[in-house]
């Protein structure tokens, strides 16, 4: 988790040094590991390692080509042995994975973007060409911004030091609409004028123009299609396989995420098997398990210990309910680049991250993604609408049957939202529950960004793909949007990865029928059979799903609740035209009188109110003149005395 930025001007003015060191210090918490920093008129690049492996330890960046080109790379390299196969006339002996890159483009030039495999970023200057290239792996797991102004751009792997830079940036709306529908999309930052590099993509900049280009995404090719489930089930054990162990790359203990579900239990048991076969490049894995004894859902102890019974060891347990977590609590100096919870150090964040620091641990192993890849979202409607777009009504038919005795819904309510899935977003979405807009939401903001469309989810170019092809493509766009809105830390200076993510997977997901992954009465189907023998009895078949929400969020929110009402009564979210300030009054009142069932999108909006005061505060977004009425200038502009 390195960090690399870089400056350049386009009318031949020196690199700007300062600046460069500015973000060098703002960014030495998550570059631990020295810093370089090299300058060639126009340009300059900047590289702070985080050293995962003893080979990361022998890379010099940035690494600077006998042609004038220059290259700084954050990431993974998954594929290292088979690229230095192939350009083996290229490579000094034993190279570093920043010299297999820099040799891949000698080659292929920004094809070879398409041929890295692994979770990445980097930036290369093209000396000759005058031209600068940013890149981001498929799924956007490491991030790359850039901000381009007067002839002259910026860029940095983390947002704060581009947006706190001392500019003053106008609020993307667009970004907010993403928001408070679902996620933003992933090239949107929250300022009009900062871009990120989207996921699958690159950016060429040359003279000061921008173009954007796509190198990856779900191809309709050729579906796979074996005559046994024991096929299939046989290919996903191999490839899954193949994702935890390309995560366990590291020269120091890995930690992984332990929840007792049955994607990190999957994870952790997967780990022990790779290790036990003396694959893995990790000495050893330990684990992390967070629960609330408060909340019955939210303990699952009992799942885990069944994991810890059979690694034959205990992992590092942390209960919620002894951390006063205040969602609301902002410090004073603390200031985000983008709306989240607060990440006060003092409580729950700050004993993981000694955790952490004291272990020595540097790779956290996350089990996001299962739920969205592998069947874990128990709705067959695209299932069913695939039968009905083929056609194949015998078939249809018998589905309908499983499909009515095992969720229980009538076989005419199944078969009308599957029909639904067959028109086009825009005549579904005033008709689709999830496509449903908060009433206290702005109407005509609502209106112009389309907020019940984005609700539906991103929709991209997806021809005449069959529904499930089309859903399982929104689900993963969804997840990289979710990724790329998240800070790159919310516990401290650690790598995380994402064995779901993992290309080779994603793509033989993609490809199988989708009744391998989600069947009658079985969720998560093809993982289940595939991992008979990995992970317990108990996690695997297990009918009940962990979560809930810790009552550290309701407290927060019912303890702060006389200063957020204050602060509503004069919303900058309000003036900005994003919600209807009365509405959304009646119903943050309710959801603290314990009216409301679900209080997500109200404690949303609460921490997207905070964060614009904030940003104002310090001077970050230019607001128009009407937010800044003299009747609500004193109540935006003062900070909140919310406890901490």
């Amino acid at each position: 988790m390195g960090v690399h930025a870089g400056f350049c001007s386009f009318d031949d003015c020196p690199a700007d040094l300062g600046a460069l060191s500015k973000i060098s210090s703002a960014t030495s918490e998550y570059g631990p590991d020295g810093a370089n920093i090299y300058l060639d008129g126009p340009v300059g690049m900047l590289y702070r390692p985080f050293h995962t492996t003893a080979e990361s330890r022998l890379e010099r960046q940035p690494l600077r080509f006998s042609n004038g080109k220059m290259l700084t790379w954050d990431g993974r390299l998954d594929n290292e042995g088979d690229l230095v196969h192939e350009l083996n006339s290229e490579l000094e002996p034993r190279p570093t994975a920043v010299a297999v890159v820099a040799a891949a483009f000698e080659r292929w030039g920004v094809n070879c973007f398409q041929k890295l495999i692994g979770d990445w970023s980097l930036c290369l200057w093209d000396g000759p060409e005058n031209e600068l290239t940013l890149a981001r792996d498929h799924a956007g797991i490491k991030q790359l911004f850039y901000y381009l102004r007067s002839g002259r751009i910026t860029w940095c792997s983390h947002l704060p030091p581009l947006a706190f830079c001392g500019d003053k940036f106008t609020l993307c709306d667009e970004y907010i609409a993403g928001y408070l529908a679902m996620f933003p999309e992933a090239h949107l930052t929250p300022y009009e004028e900062i871009r990120a590099v989207a996921p699958g993509s690159f950016v060429s900049i040359r003279n000061g123009a921008v173009k954007q280009h796509r190198y990856w995404s779900f191809a309709s090719g050729k579906p796979i299609r074996y005559h046994t489930d024991s096929e299939y089930e046989e290919h996903f054990r191999h490839l899954f396989r193949q994702a935890v162990r390309r995560r366990l790359c590291s020269d120091a203990p890995v930690l992984a995420e332990l929840s007792g579900g049955i994607d990190s239990s999957s994870i952790v048991c997967m780990a022990d098997d790779i290790i036990a076969g003396g694959e893995a490049g990790t000495p050893s894995v330990d684990t992390i398990s967070l629960y609330d004894s408060r909340v019955a859902v939210a303990d699952e102890r009992p799942f885990v210990a069944q994991v810890e019974a059979k690694r034959g060891r205990s992992g590092h347990h942390v209960d919620r309910a002894g951390y006063d977590w205040d969602v609301f609590g902002v410090a004073p100096d603390e200031l985000l680049a983008t709306p989240a919870p607060s990440q006060d150090l003092d409580n729950l964040r700050s004993h993981i991250h000694t955790l952490i620091q004291t272990h020595g641990y540097r790779i956290v192993i996350s089990g996001i993604g299962g739920d969205e890849v592998l069947g874990g979202v128990s709705d067959p409607s695209s299932q069913l609408a695939d039968l009905i777009a083929l056609p194949r009504p015998i078939t249809l038919a018998r589905a309908l049957s499983a499909w009515n005795k095992a969720k229980k819904h009538p076989a005419r309510q199944l078969l009308f939202r599957a029909l639904g899935l067959l028109f086009p977003p825009a005549l579904r979405s005033p008709f689709a529950m999830e496509a449903r807009v908060e009433p206290w939401t702005n109407a005509r903001f609502a209106h112009r960004y389309q907020l019940g469309l984005r609700k539906l989810g991103t929709q991209g170019r997806y021809g005449f793909w069959l529904p499930t092809r089309q859903e399982f493509a929104q689900r993963i766009t969804a997840l990289t949007q979710q990724l790329s809105a998240a800070p790159m830390s919310l516990i401290g200076c650690e790598e995380r990865r994402y064995p779901f993510l993992d290309v080779d997977l994603l793509k033989f997901l993609f490809s199988i029928p989708a009744e391998q992954l989600l069947r009658p009465g079985q969720k998560r189907s093809l993982m289940r059979r595939a991992l008979v023998d990995i992970v317990p009895s108990g996690i695997l078949w297990r009918k009940t799903k962990g979560g809930g929400n810790s009552p550290n969020i309701l407290f927060s929110f019912q303890r702060n609740w006389p200063e957020l009402e204050k602060l509503l009564l004069f919303s900058v979210c309000a003036r900005m035209g994003y919600v209807d300030q009365s509405r959304f009054l009646e119903r943050a009142r309710m959801a603290r009188n314990g009216e409301l069932r679900d209080v997500v999108d109200i404690i949303g909006e609460l921490l997207l109110e905070l964060w614009l005061r904030k940003l104002a505060a310090h001077g970050v977004v230019d607001l128009p003149q009407e937010v800044l009425a003299d009747e609500a200038r004193t109540s935006i502009f003062e900070p909140a005395g919310l406890e901490h």
